[in-house]
């Protein structure tokens, strides 16, 4: 199947939903499967979208999916397909912390020089909180294209957590820590450094034995599998765009990290979502700290993005709902349709977004350069 055609039968798979629910204006449809279903459809009909979204509330729950899973055009995505997710990877890290910090294993203002030997008096100075809201400075490592090669190779090539601390460390601060925001992938390594140290295990195995086990992930890891979709990208490495879909297949698939690219399904993820809305993993306390209200509504969760990939998780404390959209076109396909729908079951109708509606940070991120992600 052509890459022409792999796109249109996508278009159609998402036009596909209920006619009755369309009837009622958008922005008034009530909530329910109707009309989760009619919202997906236009959202889809406004930026070409491949993946699938799932709602979930106690004994509602709302699902759509769209599109394919391997390069060809053969395999539809389905509720099982696992997808890379990015930088809502970064979720599993904040948990992590917050399990540690209930274990008194480490704490939030602690300067991390308190649990990482041999660290430049600056950088030891970084508290584990600055890590986790982006306050720190340590180097983003968002767009690899602005590294030099021997420290991007060095990053690729370390086995650990205190291997990339020890690149980190090098290379200067942005700004000094605490005194503005900057998103930083780097910063989040550091985080998987103090994850390794202070449990006694590597990143992936503290996850497995910590959150993903106890809660039943069993299709959550760090490397991807035969039921993991294939990515769809139209950037180009080191710039430019292709005029149609290409599927990007990997020579060597690197494993998720502490930033970003672990795989899951939507399943998981909503039980994830659910055990962050009650007390199941973290107290109040701790997830408050980990997972900070910003605004009006209290929101747990991010979305992610890199060549081919674009993911959304929210899962809201006050009403209860957890939404995942996990998708395999570029951004901003997923983080759209993610926002549109986590408004949409918040009563807040159904109003569809395009690029220029709301213009993804990520795009302008991975548009060059090799393996980045955010």
């Amino acid at each position: 199947m052509s890459r022409t055609a792999i796109l249109t039968v996508v278009i159609a798979l998402a036009a596909g939903g209920s006619s009755a629910a369309a009837t009622a204006p958008l922005n008034q449809a009530p909530v329910n499967a109707q009309g989760f279903s009619a919202c997906f459809d236009a959202q889809a009909n406004l930026v070409p979208f491949s993946g699938l979204a799932l709602a979930h509330r106690g004994n509602e729950e709302f699902f759509r999916a769209a599109g394919f899973a391997d390069p060809d055009g053969k395999v539809a995505i389905s509720r099982g397909t696992s997808f890379r997710l990015a930088s809502v990877q970064k979720v599993m890290t904040r948990v992590a912390i917050g399990l540690l910090v209930e274990q008194k294993k480490i704490k939030m203002d602690a300067p991390i020089g308190t649990y990482l030997p041999d660290l430049p008096p600056e950088f030891a100075a970084i508290t584990v909180d600055q890590l986790l809201q982006h306050k720190s400075g340590v180097a983003p490592f968002t767009n690899m294209a602005k590294i030099d090669r021997e420290t991007r190779m060095a990053y690729f090539q370390a086995k650990s957590g205190a291997e990339r601390v020890k690149i980190l460390a090098k290379l200067p601060l942005s700004f000094r820590p605490g005194e503005r925001m900057e998103y930083s992938n780097g910063g989040y390594h550091v985080l998987g450094a103090i994850i390794e140290q202070m449990s006694g295990k590597d990143y992936g195995t503290f996850l497995h034995d910590a959150v993903y086990r106890p809660l039943g992930m069993s299709s959550t890891d760090l490397l991807p599998n035969e039921s993991t979709a294939v990515r769809f990208t139209k950037l180009r490495m080191g710039g430019g765009t292709y005029p149609d879909w290409v599927a990007t297949v990997a020579r060597v698939e690197r494993p998720g990290s502490p930033a970003g690219d672990g795989i899951s399904t939507v399943d998981d993820m909503t039980r994830l979502g659910e055990a962050l809305l009650g007390d199941k993993l973290l107290s109040p306390a701790v997830k408050a700290s980990v997972f900070p209200r910003k605004g009006d509504e209290w929101r747990i969760g991010q979305a992610g993005g890199t060549m081919g990939t674009n993911t959304d998780f929210s899962a809201f404390p006050a009403t209860g709902w957890v939404v995942t959209v996990l998708a395999n076109f570029d951004p901003p396909a997923g983080e759209l349709m993610g926002e549109v729908l986590r408004t949409y079951v918040q009563g807040k109708g159904c109003k569809p977004l395009s690029p220029q509606d709301r213009v993804s940070p990520m795009q302008s991120i991975i548009a060059p350069g090799p393996s980045p992600t955010t």
